[in-house]
C-alpha cells in the first residue's frame, strides 16, 4: 500500500494496519540492553559518543540546513558513533490526524545517511518551550488550548519563558491534563498515535538506537514546586508523567516490540533534582537524561529557583546528576543514556562532564553539532559554525573538538570496568572483563572482537597500542582499533597513546 494512500487513512486505521503488519516476536533490534548497558546485535556492550542534530526552524528537516554526507563522514572520522535525531511533532502532524509524509521522507533520508556510516540513531520527539507561540518548538499549534491561547506570554527566550510565561505553563497544563484537542482526541493519545506512525516507518532499520519519547518534559504550573526541593515532584512523576509515558510506550509497542523506548525525567533533573519516576514495566526501556550546570549563563534563570544547589561547582553537579541517572537505571532495571550536555562554549566544564561520563561509563550525545533556536541565535551551542559549509578548517571549533573527540570503547566483548581518555597526553586506558554484560559466569568466546574508536583529530596517523588479555587485529593507524581476546582471558587491559604499535601487541 502506498504512503500517499496511508496518509488519507484515519489515525485509528493507521494504527490497525501497523498492528497487523508488526513483527510477531520481540527479537533483538539493532540495539538492545543487558542491565544498565546498551548492547549491539552481537550482545556486546556499546559505548556511544556523539551529537544532537535537530532543526528547530521550519521546515524542521536536516536536509534544509545543509547537513549532508560531508558531515556524516566527518562525524565518523572523529570517532562519533551516535546521533540523537530531532523529529518535530508539529511538522509530522501540522493538522489533526494528517501526517506529512514528505517531512518524514526527509528525516528518513538523513537517518539512512547516518546509518550508512555505522552511526547509531536515536529518534527524538524534540520540544523546548512547547511551540512557536511561546518562542519554542515541538508541539503543533493546534494543541495550544483554552486560556493558553490568550494568557500573557513573555518573549525572553530560552529558558526564561519557562519561569515567567504563564501562558506557556498553562499550555503544558492542558497537555498533562490530557484534554481534548480540536478533533476530539485527547492530546496525549494524539501524541502517542504520531509516535506509532513514526515507529511503524523506522522499526527494524539498521542502527536504530530507539525512540526517545519526549525531550525535557516540563510540568507547567506545577514546576514551581518541583524547583524548590531536591526531591522534585514525586507525585507528578509517579502519576502524570508515568501515565503519559505508559500511553506512548503502548502505542509504540503495537508496531515495534523490539526498539528501545527511552523516557526522560522532568526538566529539573538536569540540575541535580532527583526523579521518582517508577519502572515502565517494559523489558526494553531506557532512561534518557540531560545535564547542564545551573550556575552559569542562561541556566542561572532556572538555577536561582534552586538556591540550595548554587553552592555546588559545575563538576560536582555533573557527578551528582550522573549518580542520580545510574541510580535510576539500577532501581528500575533500565539502560541509561546522557542525551544532552555541554551547550555554550566552556571547555573546562565540558572536560569535567566528559570525565564524569567516563567514570560512570555512560554513553552520551552532546548538544549540539550545529544549533539554531527560535528563541534566538545560539551559535555557541554548535561544534560547526556554519552548517551550509564543509566541516573543515575554521568552520570547526577545534578547541571544542579537542574535548569532544575522545578515544573510547565502541563495542566490547565483555563488561567494561573502567576507561579514561586524557586529551592533554592523548592517552587512553581501558579495562574490561570478558563476562557477558549482566552475567555472573557466562563469558564471550576466545577470540571475540572488541573495537575502540580512535578519532582522526587525536591521531591523524599511527598510534601505539599495548594490550594484555587481547591482541591487536587492525591495521596501523586504523580509525577503528580492533582487538581479539586471548584464549582463557578473563580480563583485558588496553592502552593507546602516541607512537607505533609493537609487533608483540599482535600476538597473545
Amino acid at each position: 500500500m502506498s504512503r500517499k494512500l496511508l496518509a488519507h487513512l484515519s489515525v485509528w486505521g493507521c494504527c490497525l494496519l501497523a498492528l497487523i503488519t508488526a513483527p510477531a516476536a520481540a527479537a533483538q533490534g539493532a540495539y538492545g540492553r543487558a542491565g544498565r548497558w546498551i548492547t549491539d546485535d552481537q550482545g556486546r556492550v556499546a559505548i556511544l559518543n556523539g551529537w544532537n542534530l535537530v532543526n528547530k526552524r521550519a521546515p524542521y528537516t536536516l536536509e534544509a540546513t545543509g547537513f549532508d554526507a560531508d558531515d556524516a563522514d566527518f562525524m565518523r572520522a572523529q570517532g562519533f558513533n551516535t546521533v540523537r535525531l530531532g523529529v518535530t511533532w508539529g511538522a509530522i502532524e501540522p493538522k489533526p490526524g494528517h501526517y506529512d509524509e514528505a517531512y518524514l521522507d526527509s528525516i528518513e533520508r538523513t537517518y539512512d545517511l547516518l546509518a550508512s556510516r555505522g552511526i547509531a540513531v536515536l529518534l527524538n520527539f524534540h520540544q523546548d518551550m512547547y511551540s512557536e507561540q511561546f518562542q519554542g518548538q515541538g508541539f503543533p499549534s493546534w494543541t495550544v488550548l483554552g486560556d493558553a491561547k490568550w494568557l500573557p506570554r513573555t518573549h525572553m527566550g530560552f529558558p526564561f519563558n519557562y519561569a515567567f510565561s504563564y501562558g506557556l505553563q498553562r499550555a503544558y497544563d492542558h497537555f498533562w491534563n490530557n484534554e481534548r484537542g480540536p478533533d476530539g482526541r485527547r492530546l496525549q493519545d494524539a501524541y502517542a498515535q504520531a509516535w506509532a506512525h513514526v515507529a511503524a516507518r523506522f522499526r527494524g532499520k539498521p542502527e536504530l538506537l530507539g525512540y526517545h519519547l519526549m525531550n525535557e518534559p516540563f510540568a507547567g504550573t506545577a514546576a514551581y514546586v518541583c524547583f524548590k526541593k531536591m526531591s522534585g515532584c514525586p507525585n507528578w512523576d509517579r502519576t502524570r508523567l508515568a501515565r503519559f509515558h505508559a500511553t506512548v510506550i503502548k502505542a509504540i509497542r503495537a508496531v515495534d516490540p523490539a526498539g528501545i523506548v527511552w523516557y526522560s525525567p522532568m526538566l529539573t533533573f538536569n540540575f541535580g533534582v532527583t526523579t521518582s519516576h517508577p519502572a515502565t514495566g517494559d523489558a526494553r526501556a531506557g532512561f534518557a537524561f540531560n545535564t547542564y550546570c545551573q550556575n552559569t549563563g542562561e541556566n542561572l534563570a532556572l538555577g536561582l529557583l534552586m538556591y540550595y544547589n548554587l553552592r555546588r561547582s559545575c563538576s560536582q553537579m555533573a557527578d551528582l546528576v550522573l549518580d542520580h541517572a545510574n541510580g535510576q537505571a539500577a532501581r528500575n532495571d533500565e539502560t541509561v543514556l546522557m542525551t544532552e550536555w555541554a551547550g555554550a562554549d566552556d571547555m573546562e566544564l565540558f572536560e569535567a562532564t566528559a570525565r564524569s561520563a567516563e567514570r560512570h561509563m555512560i554513553s552520551w550525545q552532546e548538544w549540539a553539532y550545529w544549533s539554531a533556536d527560535p528563541s534566538r541565535d545560539r551559535p555557541k551551542d554548535g561544534l560547526i559554525r556554519d552548517i551550509t559549509k564543509p566541516p573543515a578548517g575554521d568552520n570547526v571549533k577545534t578547541d571544542r573538538l579537542a574535548v569532544s573527540a575522545r578515544i573510547h570503547p565502541a563495542s566490547v566483548s565483555g563488561t567494561p570496568t573502567a576507561y579514561r581518555f586524557t586529551p592533554s597526553t592523548k592517552r587512553f586506558d581501558f579495562t574490561f572483563s570478558t563476562l557477558r554484560p549482566g552475567q555472573s559466569s557466562a563469558r564471550f568466546a576466545d577470540g571475540s572482537e572488541t573495537t575502540v574508536a580512535v578519532p582522526e583529530f587525536v591521531f591523524p596517523g599511527d598510534y601505539a597500542v599495548s594490550a594484555r588479555g587481547a591482541r591487536v587485529t587492525s591495521a596501523p593507524g586504523a580509525r577503528t582499533l580492533t582487538l581479539a581476546s586471548c584464549p582463557g582471558a578473563t580480563e583485558v587491559l588496553v592502552r593507546v597513546g602516541p607512537g607505533t604499535t609493537a609487533q608483540a601487541a599482535r600476538t597473545c
